[in-house]
């Protein structure tokens, strides 16, 4: 289960948070990461010169000083983002399961292409009491989605984010509880 918290364990201006982009780019689909859990970005090299060399390529970090980058990955790991494994001359990075809630939330957030026609994204769901937290969480992540509430349990949405909604459903083991849907209304 997720936690209360969300949407957002990161500032979204920092450069903790812009460095954990560039992670969900590298890994660049979340559906795959989501089927295969153990799939990593793997570079050559000593662990510095790695972190360097996947945060560097782009080129908004050129200027940054390794030690504020180091302190940012040092950051995700804290939080859980990201785990870091040395083997021999290889370093691993493993995207955590808070890691990819966290980049499924933000895909959701982010994506502003629309459903065609009068299509609607809709998200349904029945939360039991001793859950609220979740309920409130989900709410707000809905908000922060540009998803309008419909009914109190029912907030739909002209984006497509359809997919993302009900991969991210998934990991936080709520099917029972949310069902996300596309519609029209008639």
């Amino acid at each position: 289960m997720f936690l209360p918290n969300m949407p957002g364990k990161l500032r979204s201006k920092s450069l903790t948070s812009q460095i954990f982009d560039v992670f969900i780019a590298e890994v660049d689909d979340l559906f795959f990461l989501f089927s295969n859990p153990q799939a990593v970005l793997r570079t050559v090299g000593d662990i510095d010169s790695a972190r360097l060399m996947l945060v560097r390529k782009e080129k908004k970090f050129q200027r940054v000083n390794k030690q504020r980058i180091r302190q940012s990955l040092t950051r995700l790991e804290s939080q859980k983002m990201i785990r870091i494994h040395k083997m021999g001359n290889q370093i691993f990075y493993f995207l955590t399961e808070d890691g990819i809630q966290e980049g499924l939330k933000r895909a959701i957030q982010n994506k502003k292409q629309k459903l065609p026609h009068d299509l609607q994204c809709y998200v349904s769901f029945d939360i039991p009491e001793k859950a609220t937290s979740v309920r409130w969480a989900l709410r707000k992540l809905l908000k922060s989605a540009d998803f309008k509430m419909v009914h109190l349990s029912l907030w739909g949405s002209k984006y497509d984010v359809g997919k993302e909604m009900a991969c991210f459903i998934k990991t936080i083991n709520a099917e029972t509880w949310v069902h996300v849907f596309e519609a029209r209304l008639l």
